[in-house]
């Protein structure tokens, strides 16, 4: 068990944890180090296997690199001019936290 929270390592039942099962300890404790990931949705991940193509076909495939991520980059920019008013406000939101 890992907490969600920093201040549960101010919990007395979460130390003595601690102390019985030592393989934690390391986590518990670079938990101030620790950073969220921003949540993916489907545009990123669209975009995501637009460029791992490219980069199989140009590594694997032996295509022209630019000639792949010319068309990756269409791909995605066709994709980003798809999203609506509201969903570009709030990806602009959700950056700004």
């Amino acid at each position: 068990y890992l907490p969600v929270r920093q201040s549960v390592l101010e919990v007395e039942s979460f130390r003595e944890f601690l102390d019985q099962n030592h393989g934690h300890r390391a986590f518990a404790e670079q938990m101030q180090f620790a950073v969220a990931q921003r949540p993916m949705d489907f545009y990123t991940l669209e975009i995501q296997r637009h460029l791992a193509r490219a980069i199989e076909k140009a590594t694997v495939g032996g295509e022209d690199p630019a000639k792949v991520l010319r068309e990756a980059a269409r791909q995605s920019n066709a994709l980003l001019s798809s999203l609506t008013a509201a969903e570009r406000a709030q990806g602009k939101a959700k950056a700004n936290k």
